[in-house]
C-alpha cells in the first residue's frame, strides 16, 4: 500500500506540471482555433530564459520565474500580429505550417544563442526532501504542484472575473458576434497568446531544474501536452488539468508496477485510443 500511495503522489505533484504546461495549448486552441506546433519551443525558451537572467543578473530563482513569464508572454504576444493575424480566416493548414516553422525557427534560435551543449537551470528545491510519514516528496515536484494550483486558479479568476477574460471567452464562442459586442479581436487574441506563453513558460521554468536543458528539451513535453489536451477535451481548461493529473498518475503507476520508462508508451496509447473512443475528449466541447 505504502509503494501505491508514493506512486500516486509523485503522480499527482508531476500532473501538475503537465496541466500547466498543457493549459497555453487549449487556451490557444480553444479560443483562436490555432493548433500551435511551437508550444514545446515555448517551454524550452521559458527555461533558457530564466537560466540568462539567474547567471548574467543574479536573480533568485523566483523572480527569474516571474521575468521568464513577463518576456516570453510578451514574445508569444508579438508573434500574433507578426504571424498568425495574416493568417486568420485563410484555414486551418497556413496556420500548422507556420507554427511548424516558428517552432524550428525557436529551436535553431535557442541552439545559437545558449549554444547545444546541456545546461542545468538550478533550483534551491531540487535536492530539499519532504517526508510524509512514509511518503518521500521532492521539494521541486511539491513547489511546481503548488505554484500550478495558484496559477490554474489565478487563470479561471482572470477568465470569469475580469473585462478581458469576458472578452477572451466571447471570442472563444463566436468570432462575429464578438466583433459585434464591440470586442477587440486583435487585441484580445494577442492578450491570449500573452497568457499562453507565459503559463508555458512558468512550466519550463518549474519543471526543467529537475532535467538537463538543451535546445529540443521542450520537443517531449509538447507532445505530452498535446496527449493531455486531446485526453481532456480540446478547448476545454478544466479537462486540460484534470487529464493532466490522470494521466500523470497512471504513468507514475505503470513505471512502478510494469516497465521502467514507458512513461511516454502510456501518454500516447492513451492519445491514440481517446481519438478512436471519443474524440471530443474528457470535456471537449460537444463531448
Amino acid at each position: 500500500m505504502q509503494e501505491f500511495l508514493q506512486h500516486v503522489v509523485n503522480g499527482l505533484l508531476t500532473g501538475g506540471g503537465f496541466a500547466l504546461a498543457a493549459l497555453g495549448l487549449t487556451l490557444i486552441f480553444g479560443v483562436l482555433n490555432i493548433v500551435n506546433f511551437a508550444h514545446g519551443a515555448f517551454y524550452a525558451l521559458g527555461a533558457y530564459v530564466a537560466l540568462s537572467f539567474m547567471g548574467r543578473t543574479g536573480l533568485g530563482y523566483f523572480l527569474a520565474l516571474v521575468v521568464s513569464m513577463v518576456v516570453v508572454g510578451a514574445f508569444a504576444s508579438a508573434l500574433d500580429p507578426l504571424i498568425f493575424r495574416r493568417l486568420r480566416g485563410k484555414g486551418e493548414l497556413p496556420t500548422i505550417i507556420a507554427s511548424m516553422g516558428l517552432s524550428l525557427i525557436m529551436v535553431d534560435g535557442i541552439r545559437l544563442l545558449w549554444g547545444a551543449a546541456p545546461q542545468y537551470l538550478e533550483s534551491p528545491y531540487v535536492t530539499e526532501v519532504i517526508r510524509l510519514g512514509s511518503i518521500i516528496i521532492n521539494g521541486q515536484l511539491a513547489l511546481v504542484f503548488v505554484v500550478a494550483l495558484l496559477l490554474v486558479g489565478a487563470l479561471y479568476l482572470f477568465i470569469e472575473k475580469t473585462w478581458m477574460g469576458l472578452q477572451i471567452r466571447m471570442l472563444a464562442q463566436d468570432e462575429v458576434a464578438a466583433q459585434l459586442m464591440g470586442v477587440n479581436i486583435h487585441r484580445t487574441a494577442a492578450a491570449t497568446w500573452a497568457i499562453s506563453g507565459a503559463l508555458t513558460a512558468a512550466a519550463g521554468v518549474l519543471v526543467l531544474p529537475v532535467f538537463a536543458l538543451n535546445p529540443f528539451v521542450g520537443d517531449s513535453a509538447g507532445l505530452t501536452s498535446f496527449a493531455v489536451v486531446i485526453f481532456g477535451g480540446v478547448g476545454s481548461v478544466l479537462g486540460t488539468v484534470l487529464a493532466g493529473f490522470v494521466l500523470a498518475i497512471g504513468q507514475s503507476l505503470a513505471e512502478g508496477y510494469l516497465i521502467s520508462g514507458i512513461t511516454e508508451i502510456v501518454a500516447f496509447t492513451l492519445m491514440i485510443l481517446v481519438l478512436i473512443l471519443r474524440p471530443k475528449g474528457l470535456l471537449g466541447k460537444g463531448a
